[in-house]
């Protein structure tokens, strides 16, 4: 069993550091639009006040804590103390496990979609499979004994907690905006262009939720091409990852170019 972890663990390693690292990033960036239309978890991330000083924070949280456990395992003294930080984090804002469960749902399949729908590849059976793996073991190990085991279940998940809480609040399309702004910068035109590209990614009762724009069909389609695009772009690019949670700092060989703000 100890193998089959240390493969899903491996895998998931290259993932996340390999040209599929944008497929993460963006795919993440996504998934976190899909959390800021639930009212409740906006206004618990909101309170927090890292979204004022860095809107993708918790982009950069998941990230550290995923490249921690996929290269050191779950069992390591540095990984149990990132998910125990994690777990106090969540009781402090007062998360559900129906919350928490769904977060972990969020982070794990919404990679996947990007990487099928705008990314310079979808990822291969054996990756799905240790994806799959992967959080459900990570789930494990935050008291999640029920996530599910295959990539349907997943979205059935996230559909089924999605339909009874998602809507729109000031909240949630304050931080999507302010995501936005910490991404593209502050040119108005940019910010224009990535309004409108999300848009185009998002389904309509997130989207609505988040308080973005309603897409004719020619301009939907001319967004989505644009986000290939710019995930060709993107992969082309080395990401500079971040050091561990035990501060252990990763290959220079994956250090030329900045992780996205």
């Amino acid at each position: 069993m100890r193998e089959q972890h240390a493969a899903a663990e491996a895998i998931t390693w290259n993932l996340l550091t390999g040209p599929t690292f944008w497929d993460f990033w963006l795919g993440l960036a996504v998934g976190l639009c899909h959390v800021s239309a639930v009212p409740h978890l906006a206004a618990a991330f909101g309170s927090t006040g890292e979204f004022e000083s860095d809107p993708n924070a918790r982009s950069k949280s998941a990230l550290r804590l995923l490249l921690t456990v996929a290269r050191l395992g779950t069992e390591h003294p540095t990984t149990r103390a990132a998910l125990s930080r994690m777990n106090q984090g969540h009781r402090h804002v007062r998360l559900t496990r129906d919350d928490v469960r769904y977060g972990l749902a969020v982070v794990a399949e919404y990679p996947m979609w990007w990487a099928e729908r705008f990314g310079r590849r979808p990822w291969s059976d054996i990756e799905v499979a240790a994806t799959i793996a992967f959080y459900t073991r990570l789930g494990h190990h935050m008291g999640l004994r029920d996530l599910p085991g295959d990539r349907a279940g997943l979205q059935r998940l996230i559909e089924d907690y999605e339909q009874e809480h998602q809507d729109f609040s000031t909240t949630g399309a304050r931080l999507v905006s302010a995501q936005l702004t910490d991404v593209v910068g502050g040119n108005k035109l940019l910010q224009t262009l990535g309004r409108v590209g999300l848009a185009s990614a998002l389904g309509d009762r997130t989207r609505v939720a988040v308080g973005l724009p309603v897409l004719g069909p020619a301009t939907a389609m001319i967004a989505r091409t644009s986000l290939r695009l710019l995930s060709r772009i993107m992969s082309r690019r080395t990401p500079s990852l971040p050091s561990l949670d035990d501060r252990t700092v990763l290959t220079e060989s994956t250090a030329a170019a900045p992780v996205p703000a």
